[in-house]
């Protein structure tokens, strides 16, 4: 089983950066010598800071989910409204796609 949070977004699909990688504080536009965004994590992904709903890179998580032999997802969310203002919907329509 993988944990999965899909909450994040970038300029390039949702027009802004999210809370989850700025966290109010952090400016993901900026970069450093490495090339690592500054975002609010301590560990960047390989694909860099990326959107939720950004198909090509839901398609990348889970096939890397399928031949790391992962064969559940736990999608987090919590709150009191409709799972779909969390992107929930866009992770399980790929999950569906790449049985």
């Amino acid at each position: 089983m993988v944990h999965y949070m899909p909450w994040f977004q970038t300029p390039s699909i949702s027009g802004y950066w999210g809370w989850h990688w700025t966290m109010n504080h952090f400016n993901p536009d900026k970069i450093d010598l490495t090339g690592r965004h500054e975002i609010a994590s301590h560990y960047c992904p390989l694909t860099g800071p990326y959107d939720s709903q950004d198909k090509d890179i839901l398609e990348y998580q889970v096939l890397l989910m399928k031949i790391s032999g992962i064969d559940g997802v736990l999608v987090d969310w919590y709150g009191n409204e409709n799972y779909n203002d969390y992107n929930a919907q866009e992770i399980l329509k790929q999950l569906k796609e790449e049985k």
